[in-house]
């Protein structure tokens, strides 16, 4: 997870996550845009589309209101739940 209050330290930590093959899941704190605008940034630095795909952002589960420190780190710790689950089925 990267959570920073620093858009450049964002980037640099998401861009080296997504280098490492062996990282099945990237999630970054943030909007919508902010991942947009990442993804241009890291397909114009030579990122594949499967790199690319293992960026989530916004981070949580979709759906779930509020923006309190507590809603959103529940949230994140369901998703990841979920993630694991996911990967240890493979």
């Amino acid at each position: 997870l990267v959570i920073t209050h620093d858009h450049d330290l964002d980037y640099q930590l998401v861009r080296t996550i997504l280098r490492r093959e062996h990282v099945p899941y990237c999630g970054m704190i943030g909007s919508k845009t902010k991942k947009v605008r990442f993804l241009k940034r890291l397909q114009h630095e030579g990122l594949t589309g499967k790199q690319l795909s293992r960026l989530t952002c916004p981070i949580g589960i979709s759906g779930i209101k509020g923006k309190e420190p507590e809603i959103i780190a529940a949230s994140v710790a369901a998703q990841l739940l979920q993630i694991i689950g996911e990967t240890d089925e493979h």
